[in-house]
């Protein structure tokens, strides 16, 4: 353990009270045979020392004053005034950030080539923080003058005003009642399917590339990918299909790693983003929009990430599958403690997304916003676009470049004036702390975790703090007065809601808890299950791609527009339960699929009429 150079006078005594209890602790001698007179107290507080000491009687009660440090060395580790750089959790963050920054920053700053460190903090405060006081102006004259007919006014009996903006309810973008119409198929044959328009089995590589003997194993790939994307695993999957269970454990062994699910997701979902009807799930023109949202998973054995919550997992323990939905897909996720804020995560999984889809804009609720996200996402050139659980609350954290004094009589006012000064002041240290985020060489969500706690005080982390709270204030200005920006931001989230719920079908099929005995065993289960379900929405994005090229061939412009709109979550046609039959797999024909399909019940057509697709 270790403590930073103190700057008060309590800091400094709590410095002395640790060397006392090292010193006497690792000396095998028991406090209580140490004199009165030796202790030091200088950093008990005034209201307290009845309780630990008496200085009349010279009598100390040793288990108090142990307790006593133990609280303030807590205290003092939350505000990074103590830490240990051999824990991960507890480093210096100095240590976490790019080592000789001075003497490597210019070789550094122009490998990562970003404009918010290539270019001078006054250019941020020119484009950002100036134009704050006219949008404050302008959002609150459209206001006055009816403009904004969304925000609700109320004028209380004393003259106070208050406002709201309720949400927009959108309709489920889940099972639509088209996809009752299509011919059941069973999951296996799905990832076949997808295997042979994709050829994402050849990501899965032998962990001995170099001195394997056994060759890749389509059919048990499939086994294994189902039997812990369901939370079945291999040993009970032997039982329900018609494969070996050392062809099984085999392959699970050499094959199924997270790096190689990663990457057999990528292919998937880079797949998905080739086919003509992706561009048409955008929520705006041009601009992809994606949501980041956790979904609680019970853990049947204790791992080192399984935590209590008992809102939702009882008395039982479980952990956070954390994922970036865009335009339906999944495109990235990973496994997170139930008890640490997601916010934390949310940097760590926009900036290593290796797939080809990247989007410009990221929504989360409440719990995927921190006073860092708005800084972190701008400085990649992206916008973070949280929708808040009580936006008339959070306004009141805006704030403005001129004195606010100068709003007093608006409904939407800031509370503070931007700090200038601070920001210019701190201006090397921050790009330092980005640059550190930004090369990848560092544990991104210990920083954030770090700089985003209220325990940590610095003037760096104020600086911070001040720049994010420029970006929130310009989102929360266009949020209240653009409805088009609150449609998509509301949309957005919705798609990750429907994604969840398709997760949650597959997780439930054999049970809802994940049986992994380790944190990496859980998050291969659940990369598993996030290619299961990548390969159901590439499946049915085929079948609305056909679709809607035929009608757009034959020029049925009706039914062109209602089935570009569809969302490809659904699963209602997909069959996971039964025997699994991986010898003798199911051949997926699109086009004698979609010419069964029951074409009157949706669009009122003849019912002996058939679709020949084009190729």
């Amino acid at each position: 353990m270790k403590v930073l150079p103190f700057e008060s006078t309590q800091q400094k005594a709590l410095n002395k009270a640790i060397n006392f209890l090292k010193s006497t602790l690792l000396g095998s001698k028991p406090l209580s045979k140490v004199p009165f007179g030796d202790y030091p107290k200088q950093h008990i507080g005034k209201k307290i020392r009845g309780y630990i000491y008496d200085d009349n009687e010279n009598i100390i009660f040793t288990d108090c004053y142990e307790y006593h440090c133990y609280q303030q060395i807590k205290k003092y580790v939350d505000a990074g005034s103590i830490f240990l750089n051999e824990s991960i959790q507890y480093r210096s963050i100095s240590s976490e950030l790019i080592q000789e920054w001075q003497k490597n920053k210019t070789r550094v700053i122009h490998k990562i080539n970003r404009p918010m460190l290539t270019q001078p903090f006054t250019e941020f405060i020119i484009e950002k923080a100036k134009p704050l006081d006219n949008k404050i102006i302008a959002v609150n004259e459209a206001i006055i003058e009816g403009n904004n007919s969304d925000i609700k006014v109320k004028t209380a009996k004393d003259g106070t005003s208050s406002w709201t903006l309720p949400y927009q309810k959108k309709e489920s973008e889940i099972n639509n009642p088209f996809y009752n119409n299509l011919p059941q198929v069973s999951v296996d044959g799905v990832l076949h399917f997808v295997n042979q328009k994709t050829q994402f089995i050849n990501q899965f590589t032998h962990i001995k590339p170099h001195y394997a003997k056994a060759k890749l194993d389509e059919m048990a790939i499939y086994a294994c990918l189902i039997a812990n994307g369901t939370n079945l695993g291999v040993l009970k999957m032997v039982d329900i299909c018609d494969l070996r269970l050392a062809s099984l454990q085999i392959t699970d062994k050499n094959y199924i790693r997270l790096s190689t699910l990663k990457a057999a997701n990528d292919v998937i979902s880079n797949a998905i983003a080739a086919l003509s009807i992706f561009k048409y799930w955008n929520l705006k023109t041009d601009i992809l929009h994606a949501s980041l949202d956790g979904q609680k998973f019970k853990t049947k054995r204790d791992t080192l990430l399984s935590r209590h919550s008992s809102k939702y997992f009882g008395l039982e323990k479980g952990v956070v599958a954390y994922t970036l939905v865009a335009n339906h897909v999944p495109v990235n996720a990973r496994i997170i403690a139930a008890n640490e804020h997601e916010s934390r995560y949310l940097f760590d999984l926009v900036y290593n997304n290796t797939s080809e889809i990247q989007p410009d804009i990221f929504s989360t609720d409440t719990e995927g916003a921190n006073r860092l996200n708005f800084l972190l996402l701008h400085t990649i050139e992206r916008l973070f676009a949280p929708r808040y659980r009580s936006l008339p609350a959070k306004t009141e954290s805006i704030i403005s470049f001129s004195a606010t004094k100068k709003f007093k009589n608006y409904l939407i006012k800031p509370q503070k004036r931007f700090n200038q000064k601070l920001i210019l002041k701190e201006e090397d240290n921050i790009k330092h702390i980005l640059a550190s985020l930004l090369i990848g060489e560092t544990n991104q969500s210990n920083i954030i975790g770090k700089l985003g706690s209220h325990n940590f005080k610095s003037k760096t982390k104020r600086a911070l703090w001040e720049m994010n709270a420029v970006l929130m204030s310009d989102y929360l200005l266009d949020y209240v007065g653009d409805i088009i920006l609150r449609q998509a931001v509301q949309g957005s989230l919705c798609r990750v809601e429907a994604y969840h719920q398709l997760r949650r079908h597959i997780a439930i099929i054999n049970g809802r808890h994940f049986r992994g005995s380790t944190e990496m065993e859980i998050a291969v289960w659940n990369e598993c299950a996030r290619l299961l379900a990548n390969s159901i929405i590439y499946y049915n994005a085929i079948l609305l791609t056909n679709l809607m090229e035929y009608f757009k061939k034959s020029g049925q412009s009706e039914k062109y527009e209602f089935v570009k709109r569809l969302s490809p979550v659904a699963w209602v046609h997909i069959n996971f339960l039964g025997r699994y039959s991986f010898m003798g797999n199911e051949i997926i024909d699109i086009d004698s699929l979609l010419s069964q399909f029951r074409m009157d019940d949706i669009f009122s057509m003849d019912k002996n009429q058939k679709i020949i697709l084009a190729n």
